[in-house]
This record gives C-alpha cells, sequence and structure tokens, in this order.
C-alpha cells in the first residue's frame, strides 16, 4: 500500500494538490500567531492568568539549568516520558505558587523602592567586571536575554517584592534555648550496645529446596525474570569532522578568505569610548523624540554632556557618570549605534539621535583605540581550519537535506539516502535502551530507535541532531520484545534468591530463639550459648558514626530506653539481609558544647522551609486554581 502511495504521489496533479495542502498548513499556523490572541492559559489563579509563554520561559530556564548541572544524566532522564510530564507539572505549580505570592504581596501594600532596586542591579556579579559594576555589560547583557533597562527594573520589582513575602514567612520562626538545647543533647546522645550477628550465608548450606518450592517461587515472581526490549538498528550519519578531511583547499583560496574574514584575526579590534543619553519611549514615543531633540540642539548649543545626562538621560547608571559607556566594539549597541558612532570622525564629535530598541540615543565620541590585525603567515592553519569547517557546513547542509528527503521518500530502507549522499548504511548488535554501544548511545537516538516510528511502523526515524555538527537517521533492523523467561533459562537465578530468602528466614528464626531466652538480665556472651557467635561491644556509639551498620545504628537510637539496670533487647534486619541481636545496656545525654550557634541556625533552616510550604499550601487551599495540560514541551 505504501508502495502505491509513493507512485501515485509522484505526478503532476498529486504534486499540486499536496503543494495546496503544504500552504493552507503554512497559513493556518501564521493565522495562529497573528489572529489568535486568546490563546489558552497555562494556569488561572484567582482570575488572573499565567500564559503558555510564561510557562515556556520558565520551562526553560529550569531545564537548561537541570542540564547544566547534570548533563548527560539529565539527558536520559528527558527521554523519559513520564518523567518528563512531571518536570512540566513542577514548573507549572511553581508559577502558580509565585503568583500567589505576587497577588499577597500586592494586596498587603508590599513594593521595594528605585533606590533598592538600583543597589540590586549594582550588586549582581553578571552585571560586574572586577568585582565593579560596569553599564557597558549591564546594557549587553540586558540585550543578549531580551530586556530592556526598564521591563528589565520590573522584573526586578516584581521578584523582589515576591520574595519579601517569602522572607518574612521565615523571619517569623525562632527556636527557644531550651529547645536548642534539648535538639543537641539529643543529636550528641551515646548510647552501649552489644550485638550478635546472624549472617545468612551461615544457613545457606542447610537449606534444602524441592522442584515445587522453586517453581512457587518463580511463578510468584515472574516479573523478576523479564527480559530488556532490545533492538539492533541500521544507521546512516552525517559528520562534519568527516566531511573537513574530505576538503582539499590551496594557498590562494585561504588567502582570499582571510581577506574576506578579516575582522576574525584582529588581536585588537576597533574599539570606542562613549557617554549617551537615553530617552526612553515611554507610553507616548512622539514625546520621546521631540524631548531627544531639545537635549540635541542644547547640546549643539554647547550645553555641557555630563550635565545634560545628569539631567535627561534615563539610563540613571551611567548619567550619574556623565553618561559614560566605557569601551565599546562593534556589534555590542547595534547596526544603527555602530553606524552613528562609529562614523564620526574625531573624539568630542556629536551624534544624531538613533532610534534604538530602549529609545532615543544621542551619543558623544570620548576615545578611540585602532584595531590591530594577525599577519596572515601567523594564522595560516586556524584560517585552512575555518575554511574547512565553513566548506563543511554547505556540503552538510546540502547532504542533510537530501537524507531528510530521501529517507522520508523512502521510509522501509536508508540505502537510497546512503547513496544520495555518498555515507554507509551501518548496524548494530542488539541492546536495550540502557545498553546502547556508543556509536548511537545518544539520548535522541535511542529515543528514536524505541520510538513507535522505528520500532512499531518501522519506518526510517526522522534525522536526529545528536549535535550541531553530527546527525543521523535509524530504522529497525531486529527486535526482541520484552518476554518472561523460561523457568529452565532463569533455575540458577531461581535457586539462588530462594535459597537467599529461606537462608534469611533461618537467620531470623535463630535469632528470634535468642532474643525468647533473654530475661535482660543477662549478658548477650553468657545467653548466645554458642562459640560460634562473636558478641560486639560498643560504649558510647553516637547517632551519626559509620563502624555500624547503618540500619542496625538507625534502630538501636529508636529502642526504648533500658529501665532499673535492665537490658533492652531486639532483633533488627541490617541492611545487607543479615539479622543482629542488638542488647541496649545504656544511654548518656549528650553534653552540651559552649557555642549553640550551628544547631539553633539549622533548627531555623528547617523551621522556615516547613513554615513557608504550610504557608503556600494555606494560599492554595483558599484560591481559586485551575490549569490547563501543559503541551509535551522537548
Amino acid at each position: 500500500m505504501l508502495e502505491k502511495i509513493r507512485e501515485g504521489s509522484q505526478g503532476l496533479a498529486a504534486k499540486m494538490i499536496l503543494g495546496l495542502v503544504i500552504l493552507t498548513f503554512a497559513l493556518a499556523g501564521i493565522g495562529s500567531y497573528l489572529g489568535n490572541t486568546a490563546a489558552q492559559p497555562a494556569a488561572i489563579v484567582n482570575g488572573e492568568e499565567i500564559s503558555q509563554t510564561a510557562f515556556q520561559q520558565k520551562y526553560d530556564s529550569n531545564r537548561s539549568r537541570m542540564e547544566q548541572q547534570f548533563g548527560q544524566m539529565f539527558a536520559q532522564l528527558a527521554a523519559d516520558d513520564a518523567y518528563m510530564k512531571t518536570f512540566r507539572e513542577g514548573v507549572l505549580d511553581q508559577l502558580v505558587n509565585e503568583e500567589l505570592q505576587s497577588q499577597l504581596a500586592q494586596s498587603i501594600g508590599l513594593r521595594i523602592s528605585d533606590d533598592k532596586i538600583k543597589d540590586i542591579i549594582r550588586n549582581m556579579p553578571e552585571f560586574q567586571i572586577d568585582n565593579q559594576f560596569n553599564n557597558e555589560r549591564y546594557l549587553s547583557v540586558l540585550r543578549q536575554v531580551g530586556y530592556q533597562t526598564s521591563s528589565f527594573r520590573d522584573y526586578l520589582q516584581v521578584e523582589n517584592t515576591r520574595r519579601q513575602v517569602s522572607q518574612a514567612i521565615a523571619g517569623t520562626d525562632f527556636s527557644l534555648d531550651s529547645e536548642v538545647k534539648a535538639h543537641t543533647e539529643l543529636d550528641k546522645q551515646t548510647r552501649d550496645i552489644e550485638y550478635i550477628v546472624y549472617k545468612q550465608a551461615d544457613f545457606k548450606e542447610k537449606v534444602t529446596l524441592s522442584d515445587e518450592e522453586q517453581r512457587a517461587y518463580y511463578e510468584s515472581n515472574l516479573d523478576n525474570y523479564k527480559t530488556q526490549a532490545q533492538v539492533s538498528v541500521q544507521y546512516v550519519e552525517i559528520k562534519i569532522a568527516d566531511l573537513m578531511k574530505d576538503i582539499k583547499v590551496s594557498d590562494g583560496e585561504l588567502e582570499s578568505y582571510y581577506q574576506d574574514n578579516i575582522d576574525s584575526y584582529r588581536t585588537a579590534i576597533s574599539k570606542r569610548r562613549g557617554s549617551h543619553i537615553l530617552i526612553e519611549f515611554g507610553d507616548d514615543e512622539a514625546a520621546a523624540k521631540t524631548k531627544a531633540e531639545d537635549v540635541l540642539a542644547k547640546l549643539k548649543s554647547g550645553e555641557d554632556f555630563g550635565a545634560m545626562a545628569k539631567a535627561h538621560s534615563d539610563d540613571t547608571f551611567s548619567a550619574e557618570n556623565d553618561g559614560d559607556l566605557d569601551w565599546f566594539e562593534r556589534g555590542v549597541y547595534g547596526d544603527e549605534f555602530d553606524d552613528a558612532v562609529f562614523g564620526l570622525a574625531k573624539v568630542n564629535d556629536i551624534t544624531d539621535i538613533i532610534r534604538s530598541e530602549s529609545g532615543f540615543q544621542i551619543v558623544k565620541l570620548t576615545d578611540d583605540a585602532p584595531e590591530v590585525v594577525k599577519p596572515f603567515a601567523d594564522v595560516k592553519d586556524q584560517v585552512g581550519n575555518e575554511f574547512k569547517r565553513d566548506q563543511a557546513n554547505e556540503i552538510f547542509s546540502d547532504k542533510l537535506a537530501m537524507l531528510t528527503e530521501l529517507s522520508f521518500e523512502v521510509p522501509d530502507s536508508l540505502e537510497d539516502a546512503a547513496e544520495a549522499i555518498g555515507a554507509t548504511v551501518k548496524e548494530t548488535a542488539f541492546f536495550s535502551r540502557f545498553s546502547a554501544p556508543p556509536v548511537v548511545n545518544f539520548p535522541g537516538v535511542i529515543a528514536a530507535a524505541f520510538g513507535p516510528q522505528v520500532l512499531v511502523d518501522q519506518m526510517n526515524s526522522e534525522p536526529v541532531e545528536i549535535n550541531a555538527d553530527h546527525v543521523m537517521v535509524v530504522r529497525l533492523l531486529k527486535h526482541q520484545p520484552i518476554r518472561i523467561k523460561s523457568l529452565d533459562e532463569v533455575a540458577e537465578q531461581v535457586k539462588t534468591a530462594l535459597t537467599a530468602d529461606r537462608a534469611q528466614e533461618m537467620a531470623k528464626a535463630q535469632a528470634d530463639e535468642l532474643l525468647a531466652k533473654l530475661d535482660g538480665n543477662s549478658k548477650l556472651a553468657e545467653d548466645s550459648n554458642s562459640k560460634e557467635l562473636t558478641v560486639v561491644t560498643k560504649a558510647a556509639l553516637e547517632r551519626f558514626t559509620s563502624d555500624v551498620d547503618s540500619t542496625v545504628r538507625a534502630d538501636v537510637f529508636k529502642m526504648p530506653h533500658p529501665l532499673d539496670g535492665k537490658v533492652s533487647n531486639q532483633v533488627i534486619k541490617m541492611s545487607n539481609g543479615d539479622y543482629a541481636l542488638v542488647a541496649l545496656s545504656g544511654v548518656t545525654t549528650g553534653k552540651l558544647p559552649d557555642d549553640l550557634k550551628a544547631t539553633e541556625q539549622r533548627i531555623a533552616s528547617q523551621k522556615s522551609q516547613r513554615a513557608y510550604k504550610d504557608f503556600v499550601d494555606a494560599l492554595k487551599e483558599k484560591a481559586e486554581i485551575s490549569k490547563t495540560a501543559v503541551s509535551s514541551t522537548q
């Protein structure tokens, strides 16, 4: 059937129909951007909408932070749809919590002063060079992240007002001196114990198993004997590095490339220093332009630039320093700015009015530094590498287009696509999601190999971008689905597991038998009735020590205090599956250190976290919140 569809789609009429369909979808898509002003919000909190755009921005920010922090580990988690669904829901919950706090802050009249916002900006390390605020860096960073100075100040106003709420909640908690002392004494409490370990390994030789018992164990634990789904795949890949190896270049081509890209080989590029006066658009762009024209006229009549910047510039940081922008190079402030400022003939010249994203600017040139260019001979190898990469990028784009087209048009084979781009169809052995060989061990490739298009429909995958220089298309070669191994296949596993279980039961029974004999007066060594068992003694055992099994240690500090000189006894399952019979003979209250400040801070932090969570939960209970299903963002 697919073959008939492909044959039918080659005719002129079919192509015209397909073109109309594509055009319809394209126009519908444009309409959705231009005309759909009532897009469904991600959530509504007490009547206030959280837009899908706000959700997407927060999602992208959180995901980027996770990728930077956890790298490949997060990439593997991101291939799990269930995990990413939970991740998206967490992002939306975070936005809802923030909106609730903003609403509360507004209702009780909290705000941050302009001077405080200014101090916050000055102290942000993102805007500092050598621990000093740098206005050029400040404006540059804002442009890179899509903020104007006014919108960034608004953002900080909202964020820090909301932060006042959480800080107020945290600041209400305190700890009494008696509470800190009691907590410290409990933390530093020690206990005197003896214990005997009953090792499961000592009982394994005593275990006998019938065929019926092994079969029953196997049938009640079938999930333990499932195989993982495995695939072997064919793949075709394109790599920039491979393409570069085949590119030959002459010295003449390199010299020409060097001249065409001379800006890339400057040891010191042309820099200028200037001061500016910024008039932001505000709500009335025409009025802003009129003001800018008036300022320019006064400057041309001899008014002092620094004084005018202090009096009229909306960039308050630079205005305090006569409008100084420090040194800058081309590309920092945009093309219109560059054309105007780098077109000035000499120091102290002033530009006409420049229209920028931030508003109207007038710039005075205050200093100039000429450029220095590296000689061709010094950078020939670098030029050669960059020339080859540029050539390889063009070839890469062409080959990727062919690979995309042919792997789609011939979805049941990679041979045509491979032949068209001069590549080879390669194959892998069987692998699971968690055992892929290095050549295909990339999250996107694994997701495609086990995705419905490849695994179920048995079609070529879409091109998977492993990175900007490496793309791969895969298709299914063979598939081994999940299955339950037969009892014969796992007979040794079943026997080993069941033997371990029975040995554990026998070890516990032995420990319980001795526990029943103890009356709280005798020593373990006297009651064990066996010279083969070693009694371990731990005097003054600390709560956080590491020289005793972690489970034993945790349970020991939960055991009741021994009373009237008697010993408390308990059987405890250890973290390795063995059993310990423990005798607790003494409890000593911890000694208080001279300085309790660290403990006080830890208790306060724990209380603050609990209080903040309870506070947000209380806001949610009183609020009207509706959420939509957030899209499956990749």
